[in-house]
């Protein structure tokens, strides 16, 4: 069965046509809210390199860690993360989203330092304090987006900044 050459025509024209839409909306959202999607793709993309070097770093045989103790490390980061949820949202009201969201990139730090110290005990500790400050700016996030938008944009920007931050990470 042949296709209608003008049926293709048209949906590669529609698609085009709603390419260039969200060009548009994203260039109609406020700075601070398009800087935080470009930091929400930074922070994507060195998140989506953090899990898959990293781990494979402390998985080679010069380095010398068992899988075993990598799963504990990554189940340190997320037991903290849980635990800290709740008080990070009292912790953004408190001190306010933007700084939050400031507060919650020196959980990079901690991850920087992993790969100088290579110490048992560092490494769980610093698992930790990425768990426990890194949640300040999954919190913040949602807020921060609230008050940095329109609400007829609110959909549009929560939804271009969770794509970017998956797509990132891969």
């Amino acid at each position: 069965m042949l296709s209608n050459p003008m049926t293709s025509v048209n949906n590669v024209l529609r698609v085009q046509s709603e390419i260039q839409e969200y060009f548009q909306r994203i260039s109609a959202l406020s700075s601070n809210a398009k800087l935080y999607l470009v930091a929400t793709s930074l922070q994507g993309l060195s998140f989506g390199i953090w899990g898959v070097i990293f781990n494979l770093y402390l998985n080679l045989r010069e380095v010398g860690f068992q899988p075993d103790f990598i799963s504990y490390m990554f189940t340190a980061w997320g037991i903290a993360t849980g635990l800290v949820a709740l008080p990070a949202g009292l912790i953004c009201e408190h001190i306010g989203t933007k700084k939050a969201l400031i507060l919650s990139l020196t959980a990079n730090f901690a991850n920087l330092v992993q790969v100088v110290v290579l110490q048992p005990s560092f490494l769980l500790t610093a698992s930790l304090a990425s768990g426990l400050i890194g949640t300040l700016g999954w919190v913040a996030s949602a807020p921060f987006m609230m008050e940095n938008s329109r609400q007829e944009e609110r959909t549009f920007l929560f939804s271009v900044s969770w794509a970017l931050m998956i797509i990132m990470a891969l």
